[in-house]
């Protein structure tokens, strides 16, 4: 079976299991009770999303002030908006994903499991081409490192 076929199956997988879970929680809650937990996911989702952005835009206008490399919590704050971005839409496996990705202790779960699909999907479609380099490292400079500027004859209107 190809990748897209199998793509493909999955999402009509997932939309036959969202509609049944619609239909078992609306029964469970109510129907009143279910539209409002869903308005309330999307709103903890748009707040989460502005903030998690705001953060990472901030983040970056710092390091790129002081050059240097943003902090290590940028995938925290990845999670955290693909996690919002899960809750705004309307689902009840959108909205336990998101949950689980906005949440500082299940944080390590939504890793292990992406990790685990993307590895399965990797090995699936042939392996990794271009994969780490091999052979030996380069030789680091030697000698005094002499900083210049390069200067383009294209430039020059006189040429």
């Amino acid at each position: 079976m190809g990748l897209a076929v199998a793509v493909r199956l999955a999402f009509v997988l997932y939309a036959v299991v969202e509609v049944a879970l619609f239909v078992l929680v609306g029964q469970w809650l109510g129907g009143g009770a279910l539209f409002l937990w869903i308005l309330a996911t999307a709103a903890v989702g748009v707040v989460l999303i502005r903030r998690a952005g705001m953060r990472a835009v901030e983040t970056g206008r710092v390091a790129m002030r002081e050059r240097r490399a943003p902090e290590p919590s940028v995938p925290d704050r990845g999670f955290v908006a693909v996690g919002a971005l899960l809750l705004i839409l309307p689902g009840i496996l959108t909205d336990v994903a998101g949950l689980i990705m906005v949440t500082p202790a299940s944080r390590p779960i939504a890793r292990w499991l992406l990790a685990g699909l993307g590895s399965g999907l990797v090995s699936r479609a042939g392996g990794v081409t271009g994969g780490p380099l091999t052979g030996p490292a380069p030789k680091p400079t030697e000698g005094p490192i002499n900083c210049g500027e390069v200067i383009d004859s294209r430039d020059d209107p006189a040429h």
